[in-house]
């Protein structure tokens, strides 16, 4: 609890029938999901197929938000769409940057620009990426900090959400292993993504793309920028290009047109996933890892 009491985040006592738990994605009611099994279940913010970078909040958010006694994010440097909710809104509540206090190793955001697209996006790259529920050790890092954080909201339960946190940790850690083996012959192999969001991912299992088609979250790609990247991708025959849904589904069709790319769709935000808790987690990652292999191999 040091690390919580450090960052000031505001504990209030709740009685755990009345306890309201909110996370804004998919990927964190997952992880807040499997460690409250057996004593609730967390409400999702983001209940649509919605990219925080560019999220709005509707009224039923606002009075979700006005209601819950925690709210786990991943950082208001992410979510920052609820920045200003949030202070207005959660007075009452305990708003738990979940990046921020479990033990994860930040990364800034990597430097992944094509050769001859010049100078784009954010100065330097130094800002901090946050996309780091795509490690699913991370994900257990952020699962053992929820727990922490539940056990003090929810005395009577407090066993329950650490040993919950400790058993998805090993289903996790099995995971990871199983995917580091089948990935690690694919180290090295070319590809390109529309969006940066599998860095933490990558860097887990040893990947790196050549490029990227947005240079940052925010950014849209320039003439001079997807010249470039479909230069790129016309110097290797059959590239393989990353992408998410919605607007990220042009780029990669506009590669795929021009430069004869192949295109695999990986959903970074999990909204096409039925199950919970620690079953939505391990297909979560099953989803990326056999994103990459297609992507890497050419087949499954």
């Amino acid at each position: 609890m040091t690390a919580l009491l450090t960052l000031g985040v505001y504990m209030p006592m709740a009685k755990a029938r009345d306890m309201t738990v909110v996370t804004s994605l998919r990927p964190l009611q997952g992880i807040v999901a499997a460690v409250m099994a057996g004593a609730g279940k967390p409400q999702l913010l983001l209940t649509r197929r919605v990219d925080p970078h560019h999220a709005s909040l509707r009224p039923s958010q606002a009075r979700l938000l006005a209601q819950a006694d925690v709210i786990f994010i991943v950082s208001r440097d992410l979510e920052r769409f609820l920045k200003r909710p949030l202070a207005a809104l959660a007075r009452d509540g305990a708003v738990v940057e979940l990046a921020r206090i479990a033990n994860i190793r930040l990364l800034p955001h990597r430097r992944l620009d094509p050769p001859g697209a010049g100078s784009s996006g954010r100065d330097g790259h130094a800002v901090t990426d946050w996309h780091v529920w795509t490690d699913p050790l991370a994900a257990a890092a952020m699962a053992e900090a929820a727990a922490e954080v539940l056990a003090r909201q929810d005395a009577a339960h407090a066993a329950l959400y650490r040993k919950n946190a400790a058993a998805l940790k090993q289903r996790l850690s099995a995971l990871t292993k199983a995917w580091a083996k089948r990935l690690k012959p694919l180290a090295g192999r070319p590809f390109i993504v529309t969006h940066d969001a599998f860095q933490y991912f990558d860097v887990r299992f040893g990947l790196s793309p050549l490029a990227a088609v947005q240079p940052d979250d925010e950014t849209l790609p320039g003439p001079r920028r997807m010249s470039a990247i479909l230069r790129l991708a016309r110097q290797h025959e059959g590239l393989c290009v990353l992408h998410g849904p919605g607007h990220d589904r042009r780029w990669a069709q506009l590669l795929r047109r021009e430069a004869g790319a192949r295109a695999i769709e990986v959903d970074v935000l999990g909204y096409g996933i039925r199950e919970e808790g620690a079953a939505f987690l391990e297909r979560y990652y099953d989803g990326l890892g056999t994103a990459h292999v297609r992507c890497l191999k050419g087949r499954l």
